[in-house]
């Protein structure tokens, strides 16, 4: 095996050790005497280091610094094109599930508030989820069947209700569910509780005239309204105006369908507590 040579890098040129080449040279001259007196004069005459270009390496040597070819590197990014195309579904589909999720932890999250609240003032506490039927494009696109807020009882006050918490919003892309399994309208219409409330307000945007759904605990952390165990459902994709979903994940084939990518919560009448939970049953 021929000794190898060291490269050197200097202000964009390749150098060599050009004693160490000579001497390889000297390994390749077969006993030729004319050869070797040129590779001895080369030592003599030569520094230590000099650019590439004017040494000429033996042929056997020079097959050994072979780059890659065009046609390589076309194979080599063609694979990663490949690779990345069969990556970005899956990549998009977390995203969407971790969208999902995040929404139901928010979800537990203000219930969860909501219950601690009444314990804590042993006042009546409100989870209000307003729905629009009409409004600006904005409102609708973030806040209907998007968002939520928590009320509390205020006696003594006008109007008897003030707002705890600022309206929050689920993140973009998902929705609580307006039909089939869990829906929104499974929740209480304030009016029709006892005693009704009536003075909720919507201050994001004063124009709008939302309806509104509220999940009510009374001073014992109880679910007081509606009155029994209560599921909601979160899916990809948005309500219409007339209240129809648009799934804009896959669906179940039913009519109308089911969203096959849905998360669903549940909250015990009893303890008030809320968790996640697979789809009830309709």
């Amino acid at each position: 095996m021929s000794p190898a040579i060291r490269p050197l890098v200097s202000t964009g040129c390749v150098t060599y050790d050009v004693k160490r080449v000579v001497e390889i040279g000297l390994l390749h001259t077969n006993g030729d005497a004319a050869e070797c007196k040129r590779a001895l004069c080369a030592m003599k005459t030569c520094s230590r280091k000099h650019v590439a270009p004017s040494f000429t390496l033996v042929p056997a040597l020079r097959g050994r610094f072979r780059a890659f070819t065009l046609v390589e590197m076309l194979i080599v990014m063609i694979i990663m094109l490949i690779a990345l195309g069969a990556l970005i579904p899956a990549v998009t589909s977390l995203s969407k599930s971790n969208g999902r999720q995040a929404a139901t932890s928010n979800l537990i999250g203000a219930i969860e508030q909501a219950r601690a609240e009444a314990i804590k003032s042993g006042q009546p506490t409100y989870v209000v989820f307003p729905t629009f039927t009409s409004g600006t494009r904005s409102t609708l696109d973030r806040y209907n069947y998007k968002s939520y807020a928590i009320f509390e009882d205020d006696p003594g006050n006008t109007p008897p209700v003030k707002q705890v918490s600022a309206w929050k919003t689920l993140p973009i892309g998902v929705s609580i569910r307006s039909g089939g399994t869990a829906p929104l309208s499974s929740l209480s219409d304030p009016s029709a509780l006892t005693p009704p409330v009536t003075s909720l307000t919507f201050t994001p945007d004063s124009s709008a005239g939302p309806s509104f759904k509220v999940l009510k605990f009374n001073a014992n952390g109880e679910v007081e309204s509606p009155p029994n165990n209560v599921s909601l459902g979160i899916f990809e994709g948005y309500v219409a105006n007339n209240g129809s979903e648009v799934i804009t994940g896959g669906n179940d084939g039913s009519n109308p369908p089911n969203p096959l990518a849905s998360e669903y919560l549940s909250v015990s009448r009893i303890t008030g507590r809320a968790e996640p939970t697979a789809a009830p049953t309709p």
